[in-house]
């Protein structure tokens, strides 16, 4: 890809052109059909292929990328074919889009702590209590809108993607629900959610070693919520001992 004819500003970069993002995902889409590589249909960041029972995943988000396999001579293959076609740089697995892994003896570890100490420093909470639970079901309702200087919009957004804690799902939901009009306490729901994230930051998922079991469970509660007499309902997939989705 080069710069359009009768365009040049001496830098030669392409990547803040309009046409780079769909070119670049052209030049790899084309790549991974050619190395017989599928998109799924459940993600189509992802691809998948499966030949003489071995398996092999590539999972891509612009120019990052993430590789796993049931054979390593066949990850080696795909490798060599990748540096043969884009200048790349390889390691083993430790951050991926924020999100942390540690490989251990008894599993893989998945943690977001420094991306949590990140949200802290755009909110400026880091002088807060830790909160023991995400929401407290006895606080009180306020028709008082925040001021524009509350970053209620931000801090749910970060918030969603916060995604290894399972606890905060039905408070997650609960906050989202006010983003058009937040009230002061909505805001206040939003600062325990942090301040439960801020003590249990050192928190994450173990996907224990030797564990392929799937669990699966969905649960709701009967006309919970005090202003729509509505009722809650979750779902949770469960492999190798922690969750892999869930919503509420």
């Amino acid at each position: 890809m080069c710069q359009p004819e009768g365009f040049d500003n001496v830098s030669g970069w392409v990547c803040k052109l309009k046409q780079a993002p769909g070119c670049w995902n052209q030049r790899f889409v084309d790549f991974m059909k050619k190395e017989r590589l599928k998109v799924s249909t459940v993600d189509s960041c992802i691809f998948v292929r499966q030949r003489n029972g071995k398996k092999l995943i590539v999972a891509i988000y612009v120019d990052d990328g993430m590789i796993a396999g049931s054979d390593e001579s066949e990850i080696d293959v795909f490798t060599d074919q990748l540096r043969c076609n884009f200048k790349i740089m390889m390691g083993t697995l430790s951050n991926f889009l924020g999100i942390h892994t540690e490989q251990r003896h008894d599993g893989i570890f998945v943690f977001q702590r420094i991306y949590t100490e990140m949200v802290f420093d755009r909110v400026m909470m880091h002088a807060a209590n830790p909160a023991a639970t995400p929401c407290d079901h006895s606080s009180g309702e306020s028709e008082n809108s925040v001021g524009t200087h509350v970053p209620y919009r931000e801090a749910v957004g970060y918030l969603m993607y916060l995604n290894e804690h399972i606890q905060t799902a039905f408070a997650m939901s609960r906050a989202a629900r006010a983003m058009d009009r937040p009230t002061e306490a909505n805001w206040t729901d939003v600062e325990r959610i942090l301040k439960y994230l801020w003590g249990t930051s050192n928190y994450g998922l173990l996907y224990g070693a030797g564990n392929s079991k799937w669990v699966f469970e969905a649960f709701s509660d009967f006309a919970d919520d005090v202003r729509t007499r509505r009722s809650m309902s979750g779902v949770v997939a469960v492999y190798a001992g922690s969750a892999t989705a869930w919503s509420s």
